[in-house]
């Protein structure tokens, strides 16, 4: 599990909905990222899916993330449904307020395939 907290100078509600806008992955994923942005559902709703490409070995695979638990101002989840890497990647975005903005929260957990793991399973 990796978790992640950052300070921003918004309501939940504004951090919420701003990530959930087309173009986020644009606009979160560093320069040098490997990552296409094929689909992004507008609205994001619960059960919708967005479809990206992640170059790997120099080659551009799929990568499919489906919107879950959408509570808007307070999180959201994104549950990997296709992708190279990973057998399971979950990964659950939470906003609460602050006296000064909101704290984002960012969840991620993840399984590796039985190749990946090494000789210890681990």
């Amino acid at each position: 599990m990796l978790k992640r907290t950052a300070q921003l100078p918004t309501s939940p509600d504004r951090a919420w909905a701003w990530h959930l806008r087309p173009g986020v992955a644009d606009r979160l994923t560093a320069p040098w990222e490997r990552v296409r942005v094929d689909e992004f559902p507008v609205p994001a709703t619960e059960g919708a899916q967005a479809s990206y490409r992640v170059r790997i070995a120099g080659l551009w695979r799929p990568w499919v993330v489906q919107y879950s638990d959408l509570l808007p101002g307070v999180s959201f989840k994104e549950r990997l449904v296709q992708g190279p890497t990973f057998t399971r990647f979950e990964h659950l975005h939470s906003f609460e307020p602050t006296d000064s903005g909101c704290q984002l929260s960012d969840c991620m957990e993840w399984d590796l395939p039985w190749y990946a793991k090494g000789a210890n399973g681990l």
